[in-house]
């Protein structure tokens, strides 16, 4: 996936406070990086894989259209980034587990999440997924 870094905030350890921009919507995050590291990659858009610490909040999104994937801003969860996507795939860890992918439709953009980040629930596959995610963090790969 891509994103640009709009501007640069304060550096916490490894990684940089920083507003970024998916598509139209901009939002804050964490990247991996300085501010010096990060200095040349402001305006640009910047292939990144992508993390989170956890799920606030989701739900699942029965009239779903490909067009309302988005990473954006969160309007009921302070600090947090929505994500909506369609399930790609279900894989199942063990009998009360499993990993999914979430695809964001605006391009080949994928973020994986486990049935126990939902309480346990487990998506079928091309259903639409809204979820509320604390401390998303970028990842540029050409760092």
């Amino acid at each position: 996936m891509s994103i640009t870094v709009v501007q640069l905030g304060v550096e916490h350890g490894s990684l940089t406070h920083a507003q970024v921009q998916h598509g139209t919507h901009v939002f804050a995050a964490l990247v991996n990086g300085s501010r010096e590291s990060l200095a040349p990659l402001l305006g640009c858009q910047t292939l990144v894989e992508m993390s989170f610490q956890d799920v606030a909040d989701w739900r699942e999104l029965p009239d779903f259209q490909d067009e309302d994937s988005c990473i954006q801003a969160s309007a009921v969860i302070r600090n947090a980034v929505v994500v909506r996507g369609r399930v790609h795939n279900v894989l199942p860890v063990d009998s009360e587990s499993s990993v999914i992918d979430l695809h964001l439709r605006t391009g080949p953009e994928f973020i994986t999440i486990e049935s126990s980040e939902l309480g346990g629930f487990i998506p079928t596959v091309g259903a639409g997924l809204e979820i509320h995610v604390q401390g998303l963090c970028f990842y540029p790969t050409n760092t």
